[in-house]
């Protein structure tokens, strides 16, 4: 279903629309077109990549991965401004998020690992945005391609521009040519060197002492440069080909509108009865649940503690389960509302089921969350607490849109999840949680 969309003129770029489009399987037909700012921006690519691996390889990694964030994002902008264009205005939002996560990196970091993968998501996702290339020009239903275009497809698609531009612009320019052959004579010298310098050091202690000295200082300082600069170079592609395609439209994927309907009519195999009654059945055995509960499931609203149980005992019984079944439901209402034979704004019972599962849901969520409060207000705040806190809140926003959604057809269920991701997501690096969590168990628990 992957279709693509090659072009790197500047004059055809804003005239680019999804019916252009052709089929994955048909090779890029357009011819490879750079222009002279292209090259000059591979070239701070590379330095660019070599902060990265930079960053990696030596020592105050939070600090300088703030300085990359900063870097990329007044590459890519310089980029745009300079080559005419402007960024979306959606993109600035997204661009807000970037900068709040990268510059907090340098004082806290809850979870590194996460902290770095959001930089990355952030990053990616609003070069896209920035540039106009996401399938529908903003954050759209179709975000998941976007982020598969984002993550892989241009990066790996257009890996080798940058040595493209980096070829021609050799082949053009005299100068490099003898750049070039000097930098092959180096090469060859190497094995040679190899085979003579032994020689030299044993007819001669003096020359064998400086031949050590050298080769301490390359083992120490020289080799972890060298190695700094070989794995600059992919990085550098990575970051080149990410832009690159994005703002030329090169290699990115769309989906066509014509193989979407025939890919939906294909998946519409379940009749409207069959798809209500499983929605049906789902409800009903929810109800039966939380009626066989009664005050017991609902006892952490009003921060009781049932008879039997430790606090621990109480808030963990069940509350894996409830965010499993949460996490269930979704892909529940996704899977029926495919595979219908209507759509749910074609069929009003199926919408009644969408909207009753929908509030049954969002119940459990809130008694998910009870449950975890009252854990917090007995035990206190725990990293681990609030990241689960934080997935059930996420969850609460998507199905109270998938409610709205039964009122107002239009709504973007996917729009909002993807905004409140990300607004979510980036607050658990932003927000001191450390100190937080410090100050809330030593002051308000203890």
């Amino acid at each position: 279903m992957k279709i693509y969309e090659d072009t790197v003129s500047d004059s055809t770029t804003d005239s680019i629309t999804d019916s252009a489009a052709v089929s994955a399987s048909d090779p890029p037909s357009a011819p490879f077109v750079y222009h002279r700012l292209d090259v000059i921006f591979s070239l701070l690519a590379f330095f660019l990549g070599f902060w990265f691996v930079y960053t990696f390889s030596s020592d105050y990694f939070s600090e300088k991965m703030t300085v990359f964030t900063v870097a990329y994002a007044i590459f890519v902008l310089s980029w745009l401004y300079l080559s005419g264009r402007k960024p979306v205005k959606e993109s600035w939002f997204y661009l807000v998020l970037l900068f709040a996560a990268g510059i907090s990196f340098s004082f806290w970091s809850l979870f590194e690992l996460l902290h770095f993968l959001t930089l990355y998501l952030l990053a990616a996702y609003w070069t896209l945005s920035a540039s106009g290339a996401l399938a529908k020009g903003t954050t759209s239903n179709w975000a998941f391609l976007d982020g598969a275009n984002a993550f892989l497809i241009l990066p790996f698609s257009n890996f080798a521009c940058q040595w493209r531009i980096w070829g021609k612009e050799l082949k053009k320019n005299s100068s490099s040519q003898k750049i070039l052959s000097l930098l092959l004579g180096i090469g060859i010298s190497v094995p040679v060197l190899a085979v003579v310098l032994p020689l030299l050091s044993s007819a001669d202690t003096n020359f064998n002492n400086l031949i050590l000295s050298v080769s301490d200082y390359i083992g120490s300082h020289f080799a972890i440069h060298i190695f700094r600069l070989l794995f600059s170079l992919p990085v550098s592609f990575c970051i080149f080909s990410l832009v690159f395609g994005s703002m030329y439209r090169r290699n990115r994927a769309l989906p066509d509108p014509d193989r979407v309907s025939r890919l939906q009519s294909s998946l519409r195999f379940l009749t409207n009865l069959a798809v209500c009654t499983v929605l049906g059945l789902v409800c009903i055995f929810y109800c039966i649940f939380i009626a066989l509960q009664g005050s017991y499931f609902f006892s952490a609203f009003a921060g009781i503690r049932p008879d039997g149980f430790t606090y621990a005992e109480y808030a963990r019984q069940g509350f894996f389960e409830l965010c499993k079944i949460s996490a269930f439901n979704l892909l529940l209402l996704v899977f029926c509302n495919f595979c219908a034979k209507a759509a749910p704004d074609d069929h009003h019972a199926l919408r009644i089921m969408d909207l009753f599962l929908s509030v049954l849901t969002l119940l459990l969520i809130a008694t998910a969350l009870s449950k975890m409060f009252l854990y917090i207000f007995a035990y206190g705040l725990t990293a681990k607490r609030i990241l689960a806190t934080t997935f059930l809140l996420w969850l609460g926003v998507i199905f109270t849109g998938m409610i709205i959604r039964q009122k107002k057809p239009s709504f973007s269920v996917m729009r909002i999840a993807v905004f409140s991701g990300s607004i979510l997501l980036t607050q658990l690096h932003v927000l001191p949680w450390e100190y937080i969590i410090q100050y809330v168990n030593h002051t308000v628990f203890f």
